[in-house]
């Protein structure tokens, strides 16, 4: 997960709901880099419900990233960094959904 992160990135397009080609063809990483997107996806995080909306595929990239801001606006949920781990609860609930440790 990334707190500066604009959009929500893997570099592969199996693990999608759905997935079209886009008109988009690239995006800027943080070290400013052109990365060519071959297209966007929907998902869900594993073990939860929570969708995951409008995922760029940029094969270029070694890594999923996870925006949070993009993450709480599609989702009631609150994202919180404490003690080397990232929890994510529910924002009416409060209730515990994902908790992992880095």
């Amino acid at each position: 997960m990334d707190f500066g992160a604009s959009y929500h990135v893997s570099p592969n397009a199996n693990q999608f709901d759905q997935f079209a080609t886009n008109g988009k063809k690239y995006h800027f990483t943080c070290s400013r880099e052109k990365a060519n997107i071959v297209g966007i996806g929907n998902t869900s995080l594993p073990k939860s419900n929570l969708s995951i909306k409008n995922v760029l595929i940029v094969p270029s990239t070694t890594k999923k990233l996870l925006s949070v801001d993009r993450l709480t606006s599609d989702n009631q949920v609150k994202v919180i960094f404490t003690n080397g781990m990232c929890i994510v609860k529910d924002k009416r609930t409060y209730q515990r959904i994902i908790r992992e440790s880095n």
